[in-house]
């Protein structure tokens, strides 16, 4: 039908329509699976050091990660591995899906077509062309590594979750629900009855004193370092949840999984438990590990006790509160806990935990170095004082709602675990010990 000839509203639609078709067309070339850079770099130094945590937050994956671009205001080459800064992990060498475009234009056209922008530069956090990225649709990640404001360490980490469309992001929750509720149901076989947790702080040591053998056994992120005390012990799981410590890409965080795989290598009865959108680099770096994790969902500050039936952990500041207890309560009724001392008056802490010996990696200050502001935001934050509030929330939940009872091994700075503190001389290895 003719346009001359259609009912004057459909005139008027078609005209509004012709005005906003640069919008359509900019719509139309969001094609790309890939995340851009934005602005362009200044210099090499600040190029490389974001092109190598790339290579580990953004590793190629088809299809919804095929490519990671660059733009440069001068003429420069891209990086190779001889560039790569000594803070920075050597596990990812694939560099082939990260390119290196010239100029604004350049620029410009890859931020139009790319679906993630991840913009690198603190004072660009109120830029326009930012704003309207978004009115585009664009997912934006601030990852300014100099911004105080910010959280590169965490965004970084995250940007890896988000690039996954939605139906592949709650498949893989949902694979890893179905093989944690059959690990579950096979470990409950088992007639324990009891679950003990494990914390990293000095009380840890005195693990080697106790017989575990009759509970289920949760263990903290570190303890991998520690040969030694993972034999002694022989847990069923082990939990990790720091973007920095154990999902971001300094050496530190490298040494810390080479230690990790090794001992799930070598330990078939041992398990990791991951956040989903913090915990997915590891799935994406090291995907023959999959079948070893399990990736769970981690939605509001709800706490929950029992992950066979709402498979999510809640918004916790600390891994004990988001991740240990909510595995513990699903396991048994009965929780135990060692190593979760809090702030120690006769060890140095860092910030505000003492750590047991073997567990902290010397290298570890080459993961503040990689991550600069962290260290200051977690001095800065009240972080001691939320840990406890939560897990005040935790455990009044769960031993008044759910019938749930949390027991102390050894003496804790914490107030709420050393109320409940318990003499387990029944299960000393040699009772002889005081």
């Amino acid at each position: 039908m003719p346009q001359e000839t259609l009912p004057k509203r459909w005139n008027r639609y078609l005209i509004e329509n012709e005005e906003k078709k640069w919008v359509r067309r900019l719509l139309f070339f969001q094609r790309d699976d890939s995340v851009c850079f934005y602005p362009e770099f200044e210099s090499k130094e600040e190029l490389t050091d974001h092109w190598f945590r790339s290579s580990w937050y953004l590793p190629k994956q088809e299809p919804f990660l095929r490519k990671v671009w660059f733009a440069s205001q001068i003429s420069m080459a891209a990086p190779t591995e001889e560039d790569r800064p000594s803070y920075i992990s050597e596990e990812a060498k694939e560099l082939s899906h990260l390119s290196l475009v010239k100029g604004k234009l350049g620029m410009l056209w890859k931020t139009i077509r790319s679906k993630h922008i991840a913009v690198w530069k603190k004072d660009r956090r109120k830029d326009r062309f930012v704003s309207f990225l978004r009115l585009l649709g664009k997912r934006i990640s601030y990852v300014a590594i100099d911004d105080e404001q910010g959280r590169e360490y965490a965004h970084y980490c995250e940007l890896n979750w988000w690039v996954l469309s939605p139906p592949k992001r709650r498949a893989v929750c949902h694979q890893s629900k179905l093989r944690f509720i059959a690990h579950v149901e096979e470990l409950k076989k088992t007639g324990l009855k009891k679950a003990y947790v494990f914390g990293n702080g000095p009380s840890l040591e005195t693990s080697f004193d106790y017989d575990f053998s009759d509970g289920f056994r949760i263990m903290c992120n570190s303890v991998v370092n520690n040969i030694p005390l993972l034999d002694h012990v022989k847990p069923h799981f082990v939990v990790a949840g720091d973007p920095v410590n154990h999902f971001g890409c300094s050496t530190y965080a490298a040494k810390y999984r080479e230690n990790l795989w090794k001992a799930l290598d070598e330990r078939p009865d041992m398990y990791l438990v991951v956040p989903d959108f913090h915990g997915y680099p590891l799935i994406a770096n090291f995907p023959q590990y999959e079948e070893r994790m399990f990736i769970i969902p981690m939605k509001a500050k709800v706490v929950n006790f029992d992950l066979t039936r709402e498979y999510r952990i809640p918004m916790f500041w600390s891994v004990l509160n988001a991740l240990m207890i909510p595995v513990a309560c699903t396991l048994s009724d009965e929780i135990y806990t060692l190593g979760c001392d809090g702030m120690s008056r006769d060890r140095d802490n860092e910030d505000f935990w003492a750590h047991a010996k073997g567990v902290i990696d010397e290298k570890i200050t080459d993961a503040h170095r990689c991550h600069p502001t962290f260290d200051m935001h977690r001095k800065s934050h009240p972080e001691y004082v939320r840990v406890q509030l939560d897990l005040a929330q935790n455990v009044i939940r769960a031993e008044n709602e759910h019938n749930k009872r949390f027991h102390a091994i050894n003496h804790s700075h914490m107030a709420l675990l050393d109320g409940r503190h318990v003499e387990l001389d029944d299960r000393r290895v040699n009772p002889a010990i005081t």
